[in-house]
């Protein structure tokens, strides 16, 4: 009795291991690499299925796991001895990047089993934008910067650049730099005005090729408007202080060109600047809160005056005193 449980128990495990291999001796080749495509592009690989058996193997299906993919095998009966082509083609589907697929190819004679063989391929952007990303970088309020793309479609050089798509207060132009047999390449320029406003600049270009039925190709516009001048940070943070106590923090003032700083205003006596008198266009101000006996919260305006401007540079203090 044992013995026959273990002699059952050890087929049943060895079925599988079975059915892969000599599944496994029908090709040469079990996997294939379709290397880069454009998208659209059709690439055709031939699997070779050998019988290598005394009896006969029959195929009763072909399937694959990806729509890109498609399997066709003329002969579904091998002779011992005989072979034929399994005729596998991959179309490079939109997306770049790498793509991967199975072949299954199920068997019903000697054994039943199946076969697997993988694909791969690469899928290529047809339009190729150099630099990926317009970046203005750190531009000075009141400067006015251009930035210059390099738009190149190399499976197309019929292509071309119909519209550019950005928001307002940008300026873009473009224009046909080279054309081959086989690629077209343009220059695209987007220019930043002088009349940019301070701040961040996050804005997207879009640009529009024939025949059109694509969505626009999205390009980031990255940069920086630095004001003539800046105070930072713009929320100075004590934290939590106990009495007594005397805590330091630092405000940096910079400008485009020297200045110097006339006044620092604050009414809470608390509070006391150290600054240099010098013209400059990097100012370190220290902040000093001396704390005494007196608990709550400290919320302070501070103003800065400047030779450049009758207008005051702010910022806001704040502090937490707790009991000793």
């Amino acid at each position: 009795m044992y013995k026959l449980l273990i002699t059952v128990c050890f087929v049943a495990a060895a079925a599988p291991a079975f059915a892969q291999s000599w599944t496994r001796r029908l090709v040469e080749e079990v996997e294939h690499d379709f290397g880069s495509s454009p998208v659209g592009v059709v690439r055709e690989h031939r699997f070779k299925l050998t019988n290598p058996f005394r009896d006969l193997v029959r195929v009763k299906d072909v399937h694959t796991s990806c729509g890109c993919l498609s399997a066709s095998l003329a002969e579904r009966e091998l002779a011992p001895g005989a072979s034929a082509p399994l005729v596998v083609r991959w179309q490079a589907r939109a997306g770049a990047g790498p793509q991967t697929a199975t072949v299954g190819v199920t068997l019903d004679k000697p054994f039943k089993g199946e076969l697997q063989l993988h694909v791969q391929g690469r899928v290529e952007e047809a339009v190729v934008v150099e630099p990926a990303l317009c970046d203005f970088g750190t531009v000075q309020c009141g400067e006015s910067r251009t930035c210059e793309l390099r738009v190149t479609n190399r499976h197309d050089p019929a292509w071309r650049i119909e519209q550019l798509l950005h928001a307002q207060g940008l300026s873009t132009e473009f224009v046909e730099h080279e054309r081959t047999i086989s690629a077209v390449t343009y220059l695209v320029r987007v220019r930043l005005p002088k009349e940019t406003p301070a701040g961040y600049v996050r804005e997207t270009l879009g640009i529009v090729g024939t025949p059109g039925k694509e969505p626009p190709l999205a390009i980031d516009i990255r940069g920086c408007v630095r004001p003539e001048l800046s105070l930072s940070p713009a929320s100075l943070s004590f934290g939590a202080v106990a009495p007594p106590a005397e805590v330091e923090r630092r405000l940096v003032l910079r400008s485009t060109r020297p200045l110097r700083i006339q006044a620092i205003l604050c009414d809470d006596p608390r509070l006391a600047f150290g600054y240099s008198d010098d013209a400059l266009a990097l100012h370190i101000i220290t902040a000093r809160l001396k704390v005494g006996e007196a608990r709550g919260t400290l919320f302070a305006p501070i103003r800065i005056r400047t030779d450049t401007s009758d207008a005051c540079l702010e910022c806001t203090a704040h502090a937490l005193i707790q009991s000793q």
